[in-house]
């Protein structure tokens, strides 16, 4: 008989809400995951006898071969699947998964050394409600039950699912395995405390994705930094772990101190960043920073697309207005593609976007939205970068003091400045400027591209001004 065909059936069962019910189905030998001898496969069709919870599986007797189990603790509250005996010693099974996510020992035998019911599942992948979280938005707890699963998917090397629900927790998440939420941003993450949502200790070759963080019930007193939506590596078991070839997508984290945060010092934080990529993240109403990564010298190929940063002020009663959009430090191969921060202003942290010590950096279509301009520190700031490219609009900022949207700090080197698109500016126009440098940039070459970009109009060390070349003249210093 087809395993979909049984599935049809029993769902049906669940749907409309029929009770608990003792029934022996016909499954056919293919669809059982593991060893054939070890569940007992034989040229005849075992059967698939169906059962209301983990305690009915418990005493099921092994000679039933596969059991299918409608719930853990109730019906359809997420638990449920097909569970295949296992003869033989599996009590380290049962040791390393304590929750019973995957085994689960039978009342004769709790250890697990005469056998165990195993989960069948395809494809290999841990939905946290195996192993008791509930995603109904009033335990306070479901970390436990997170955790568990994140133990039993980096022990099997399996990535972990969390099923759309709401789930409040009490201490970080621990991850060492790719995992996703369900689509939609259905998948949501209420810290209880001044925590982060997931401390992200490992991840290669693999997808970080569809989840939503949100703050709010810490409250705005009590958010300090540690409450982050993703900290990277932070207190890693060793300097070789790595976060490398991972994508993290479609991310929204609400009202945290910062959003995904990566700060290497040698002693907490040792791991490294390879070839990582942060895709349609949106951090709204930080505290303090939206993406911060301060990484080691070797960080390489590192890829920002479709994020956006909203600050608090205008529509959130936290009214946080000195949040900083994104700081990145200590990397090689970085691209920019269509980022957006909006409602901040550069007091506090100074600057809106903050790059220093990068090798090749390339910023293609930053967009600053409703920026105020109330320190007279750029809101776009670069030090110690070379093999820069910026092309970047400014729309509706508003100056009180004067300064550059870009000013280009201490050793600098190569840098195009392809495009500042500004769209109606507010306060003192006659505040702005569009380039600033200092004198410490003996080697810096700019080739600034943009012909509305007036040299005039820039605020340049006079030490550096025959550095500068701009199409908008004749390419004579002024």
């Amino acid at each position: 008989m087809n395993y979909f065909k049984i599935l049809v059936v029993l769902a049906w069962f669940v749907a409309t809400g029929q009770t608990a019910f003792s029934a022996t189905l016909a499954v056919d030998n293919s669809q059982l995951v593991g060893n054939a001898s070890q569940l007992g496969a034989t040229s005849e069709e075992p059967t698939l006898k169906v059962v209301a919870t983990y305690t009915d599986l418990e005493v099921q007797n092994s000679t039933n071969g596969a059991v299918f189990v409608q719930g853990r603790s109730e019906i359809g509250d997420g638990g449920m699947g097909v569970f295949s005996w296992l003869s033989g010693d599996h009590s380290k099974d049962i040791s390393g998964d304590p929750l019973q996510g995957i085994f689960v020992a039978p009342t004769s035998d709790r250890s697990g050394r005469s056998g165990a019911w195993a989960r069948q599942f395809s494809p290999r992948i841990l939905d946290v409600k195996w192993f008791g979280a509930t995603g109904l938005g009033r335990d306070k707890h479901e970390d436990v039950a997170i955790n568990a699963a994140f133990s039993v998917g980096l022990s099997q090397s399996i990535p972990v699912y969390i099923s759309a629900g709401v789930y409040k927790t009490s201490a970080p998440i621990f991850t060492r395995v790719p995992f996703s939420g369900a689509d939609g941003l259905n998948t949501k993450i209420f810290p209880q405390g001044d925590f982060p949502a997931f401390d992200v200790y490992e991840c290669s070759n693999g997808r970080i994705e569809n989840i939503y963080v949100d703050f709010s019930d810490v409250g705005a007193k009590n958010i300090n930094s540690d409450c982050i939506g993703f900290r990277l590596m932070h207190k890693a078991p060793s300097a070789s772990v790595q976060i490398q070839n991972t994508t993290f997508s479609n991310l929204f984290i609400y009202r945290a101190s910062s959003g995904i945060f990566y700060n290497y010092d040698g002693v907490k934080t040792i791991g490294q960043l390879w070839m990582v990529s942060i895709d349609h993240v949106s951090v709204v109403a930080p505290k303090e920073v939206g993406i911060f990564l301060n990484c080691s010298s070797g960080t390489l190929n590192v890829s920002i697309n479709s994020y956006v940063m909203e600050g608090a002020s205008g529509f959130d009663s936290w009214n946080w207005t000195s949040s900083q959009g994104i700081y990145l430090k200590n990397m090689v191969q970085v691209q920019i593609n269509n980022a957006s921060i909006a409602r901040v202003q550069n007091s506090t942290y100074g600057m809106v976007a903050n790059f220093q010590s990068i090798h090749g950096l390339d910023i293609n279509g930053l967009q600053m939205e409703g920026v105020n301009i109330t320190k007279a520190a750029s809101p776009v700031y670069l030090a110690t970068c070379d093999g820069v490219k910026i092309d970047m609009i400014v729309q509706t900022p508003t100056f009180s003091v004067i300064a550059p949207y870009l000013y280009f700090d201490a050793n600098m080197k190569g840098v195009i400045v392809e495009n500042i698109n500004e769209i109606g500016v507010g306060g003192d126009r006659n505040a702005k400027r569009f380039i600033g440098c200092n004198a410490l940039n003996p080697e810096l070459r700019v080739r600034v591209v943009d012909p509305l970009i007036k040299r005039s109009l820039c605020q340049l060390d006079v030490s550096v001004k025959q550095n500068f070349v701009f199409v908008s003249d004749d390419y004579s210093v002024q």
